[in-house]
């Protein structure tokens, strides 16, 4: 019998240990979450959405571009967009897929919704020969607390779209990416955060070894977690065929090209250096990045969300090391507010989300509303 970190997700309310600062100690507490749903006519509008967006923005001054897809168009725009920054290898040009979970995420919610493919990913410009090198020196997205400037360019270039991106949502790689591009962004642009799974807080000394063993076990556990999930949302091979006559757009400029540049083995490669580091022994790179993100949006909310299963951290005790060195960093460095950042534990691994898109649902819907 699948034990409750595959199961999790099939319940009617999430229960979920909250963790936050009061009086300058970590304290945790139960919070029960409702599981949301979503209109499907609104789901179906968000896929001709991103049909008739995708495509790329440019940095006026690099012309570096950054793919994009947008929905929930017809919502309102006066309080600014939420941005999605897609993990690991995904896109919309090489994943066609990955339009499905973008659209229910849309529906989700009720504002305009952009999809960014990270710096290297999909038709997105890659990052300069210089910064590939640091970000595999240290795991930082940030250079002496200022962004990568392959980040200043993606600000830039959502600038020049009128995109004003207010909330922020990723996870995995693209959570690392979020807290430069915080650093990027207009100061006090942003009001709310949510980042899953954000890599460099445990230190890898194997770094290919533990991305290997990183992405076998997660090949297993999606596999276990569609089997037992009774989400009616979770990705399927019926869904896929159902929404492939609203993507013609998109699946016609798919490019079998960029999907293989996409999972090319220095890509992989590249990543796995990059995300090894972490730790008092690295200097703490995620702990230093989320601070300078954090010192440039003072009135940001950010929420932090962990799986206890996931393979991403050696230790839990490694997360709760971060969260207080975000803390206590950010308490030397800046007027960082004891409510800014809050951390939400669940069961699960780091795939979980994708085969339980209502956990994901329920838990942005908190994020956004603190």
């Amino acid at each position: 019998m699948p034990c409750n970190k595959y199961t999790y997700g099939n319940s009617e309310q999430f229960n979920v240990e909250r963790s936050f600062f009061e009086e300058g100690q970590l304290k945790s507490e139960a919070l029960w979450l409702e599981r949301p749903s979503i209109v499907h006519n609104n789901y179906l509008a968000a896929l001709d959405d991103i049909n008739g967006t995708y495509g790329v923005i440019q940095d006026p001054i690099t012309e570096k571009v950054f793919e994009v897809g947008l929905a929930n168009q017809g919502s309102t725009w006066s309080h600014g967009i939420d941005a999605e920054i897609s993990p690991l290898t995904t896109s919309l040009s090489g994943h066609p897929r990955v339009a499905l979970e973008f659209a229910a995420h849309s529906a989700a919610h009720d504002r305009p919704r952009l999809l960014i493919a990270r710096p290297g990913v999909g038709n997105s410009s890659d990052w300069d020969k210089v910064e590939r090198v640091y970000l595999q020196c240290y795991g930082r997205f940030t250079y002496e607390d200022q962004p990568l400037p392959t980040l200043q360019a993606m600000a830039r270039a959502l600038k020049a779209s009128d995109y004003l991106v207010t909330r922020l949502v990723a996870s995995s790689a693209g959570a690392a990416v979020v807290t430069g591009l915080m650093s990027a962004l207009d100061k006090n642009q942003i009001t709310h955060a949510c980042l899953k799974s954000r890599p460099n807080i445990s230190n890898h000394p194997l770094p290919y070894a533990w991305a290997e063993t990183m992405a076998a076990g997660d090949y297993i556990d999606k596999k276990i977690y569609l089997q037992v999930s009774d989400d009616p949302w979770k990705r399927t091979d019926q869904m896929r065929a159902e929404a492939k006559p609203s993507l013609n757009n998109l699946y016609a400029h798919g490019t079998p090209k960029r999907f293989r540049k996409d999972h090319a083995l220095n890509r992989l490669l590249t990543d796995a250096k990059t995300f090894s580091h972490g730790s008092l022994e690295k200097a703490d790179p995620a702990a230093r990045d989320t601070v300078a993100a954090l010192e440039h949006q003072q009135e940001a909310m950010m929420t932090l969300h962990f799986p206890y299963q996931d393979r991403l951290y050696s230790n839990p005790e490694d997360i709760k090391r971060f969260v207080n060195q975000i803390y206590f960093l950010g308490k030397s460095v800046t007027n960082l507010a004891a409510d800014q950042v809050e951390v939400l534990q669940t069961p699960g691994g780091h795939v979980s989300l994708s085969c339980y898109p209502a956990l994901s649902w329920a838990i942005e819907r908190y994020a956004f509303h603190r």
